[in-house]
C-alpha cells in the first residue's frame, strides 16, 4: 500500500486511536511507528468526522470520489464511506486470532455481519455504483 500510494496518500482513521479517547495519542503513535502510516487525529468518530478526513487530504487535492475507505464495520466504516461518496471496501475481519479485540466492537461487528447485512440483502439493498466503475 505504501509503495503504491505513498505515505502522504494513506491515513488510518480509527474510532479509537487518534480520537480524544486516545490519551496523548499514545495508541496512534504506536500504530504509526509499527506500520509507518499516519493516524488521523480527529474529534468525531465514524460515521462522522468527514471534514477531518478531507482536511488531511487537502494538500493532495483529492476529492471524495478519489478516496477509498477500507473497514470491517458496516455501521461505522461502510456507512461513513457511503454517506460521503467514498469508494468503500468492507472486509470481514481485520484482526488475526492472536490479536486482542475490543469486546464491544467484536460484538457489534458480528451483529452487523451476521444479522444486519443479511437482512439488508433480503430487502434488496445494495451498494450504489461508485464513479470509479461507471
Amino acid at each position: 500500500c505504501i509503495q503504491t500510494f505513498g505515505t502522504d496518500n494513506i491515513v488510518i482513521m480509527s474510532n479509537s486511536a487518534g480520537t480524544p479517547d486516545d490519551t496523548n495519542y499514545e495508541e496512534a503513535k504506536i500504530i504509526e511507528t509499527s506500520l509507518g502510516i499516519p493516524v488521523l487525529r480527529h474529534r468525531e468518530k465514524k460515521p462522522r468526522g468527514f471534514s477531518d478526513l478531507m482536511k488531511h487530504f487537502e494538500k493532495s487535492g483529492f476529492s471524495s470520489d478519489q478516496i477509498c475507505v477500507v473497514g470491517d464495520r458496516v455501521l461505522t466504516d461502510v456507512l461513513f464511506g457511503a454517506r460521503h461518496g467514498l469508494f468503500t471496501v468492507h472486509v470481514v475481519e481485520v484482526l488475526d486470532d492472536k490479536a486482542p479485540d475490543n469486546k464491544v466492537a467484536s460484538f457489534f461487528r458480528r451483529l452487523e455481519n451476521w444479522v444486519i447485512l443479511p437482512v439488508l440483502r433480503v430487502l434488496g439493498m445494495r451498494a450504489r455504483p461508485h464513479k470509479a466503475y461507471l
